[in-house]
């Protein structure tokens, strides 16, 4: 499909994609500006809420980088990350992250 022929939403949901995809790469902090700049455009969006979940969850990952070993918790948070990116909606994992990130974020 070209990007042509996409709605805007799945035009901003593709370029979260890729944001996320170098994120779990390497930090970029133009990345990070851009990231932002569309949550606040489009934070109380439903169709944007795992985007903004997993985009929190790859900033603490990224910030604890090199201290694996000194983090006894890093691995489980880490396979937790992996789990919320491709979980159902209606799994226990998803919902309860999705109701703490409402409440920490203010999003009814």
């Amino acid at each position: 499909m070209n990007l042509e022929d996409l709605t805007p939403k799945q035009k901003v949901k593709e370029e979260l994609f890729q944001l996320i995809r170098r994120l779990e790469r390497k930090f970029n902090e133009r990345d990070e500006e851009r990231f932002e700049e569309l949550q606040s455009q489009y934070l109380k969006d439903s169709d944007f809420f795992r985007e903004w979940m997993v985009y929190d969850r790859l900033v603490v990952l990224s910030m604890i980088k090199g201290h694996e070993r000194s983090l006894k918790w890093f691995n489980g948070f880490q396979s937790e990350y992996a789990q919320l990116k491709h979980a159902s909606e209606n799994t226990s994992l998803y919902i309860n992250e999705l109701a703490a990130w409402k409440k920490a974020h203010k999003v009814e």
